[in-house]
């Protein structure tokens, strides 16, 4: 426990450090210093406590003139600077864990479904693919098609309680997969807002709208925003439609894809070539 004359006396020195943050360290590195001095006394000099603690305080000097001192090595803007980038360090460091730790694949570790659940779910082939395509400027963003593939996939269908089919049925579809990557330098703004604004034209005059645009006929493949995710100045947005066996061979004509963003006079468009996969692609 602190005397009560090093106590006067470290508040009396921590009273004229105006960057109160710093006031608890310098009170105790100061109150290190006078017992040290106080015992050295006492050892050296055959002081009693009480007087020994009077001179340790009297030979450090006077408190105004060391509190003025420190305040000055203890700056105030440059206190602050230092703690908010601290504070902006931690903050970038836990942002960066969400953004980059597959949270969604970790999940799936905990969440697995059962062995015969799953007797479908590796049958997927890639018909076509491109990417990456140019990139367009729109306003402060930056756009790009990072990939684009085109897969046959074969989904179990599970029994249905409310209609009494409890036949297991796999169903064929052809699915699109796009990634959208936008980036801005200006890290205030937030992430763009692109559904229903997007949709899909092919090269053979096909036109696929966006599931909330509202012309959307649900009777129609629609282009839909599976996933998304912000990463810092950029965001990466997965894409995803499915059509039907019957509307597979119509699809599979197109050459080109175009991404189209129309909103309000605002518009992007961004063209993608599909590119057939080889045989030894699809076993690779």
């Amino acid at each position: 426990m602190a005397r009560p004359v090093f106590a006067r006396f470290c508040n009396a020195v921590c009273e004229k450090i105006r960057f109160r943050p710093d006031r608890p360290g310098v009170y105790e590195e100061l109150l290190a210093h006078l017992q040290d001095s106080a015992a050295l006394l006492e050892e050296e000099e055959g002081m009693e406590g009480a007087q020994a603690a009077e001179e340790a305080v009297k030979r450090m000097g006077d408190a105004e003139e060391i509190g003025i001192l420190l305040d000055k090595a203890h700056s105030p803007l440059l206190g602050w600077l230092w703690m908010l980038s601290k504070w902006f360090l931690g903050i970038s460091l836990v942002l960066a864990f969400f953004a980059l730790w597959p949270i969604d694949e970790l999940r799936d570790q905990f969440y697995r479904p059962r062995p015969e659940e799953m007797f479908h779910a590796d049958r997927q082939e890639i018909l076509k693919q491109g990417g990456p395509s140019e990139k367009v400027r729109l306003r402060a963003y930056t756009f790009q098609i990072e990939e684009a593939t085109l897969q046959d996939t074969w989904n179990p269908h599970y029994p249905d309680i409310y209609t009494g089919n409890y036949g297991l049925e796999v169903w064929q579809t052809l699915e699109l997969n796009v990634t959208l990557r936008s980036y801005t330098p200006l890290f205030y703004l937030s992430e763009p807002k692109l559904s229903p604004y997007l949709s899909i034209e092919g090269s053979e005059g096909q036109v696929y709208l966006g599931s909330w645009h509202p012309d959307a006929d649900y009777s129609q493949p629609l282009l839909q925003i599976s996933s998304s995710r912000p990463l810092f100045f950029w965001q990466e947005c997965r894409l995803t439609m499915y059509m039907d066996y019957g509307q597979r061979e119509e699809f599979l004509k197109n050459q080109w894809l175009d991404l189209v963003y129309e909103r309000e006079g605002n518009t992007f468009r961004i063209r993608i070539p599909l590119e057939e996969v080889t045989e030894y692609e699809k076993t690779s």
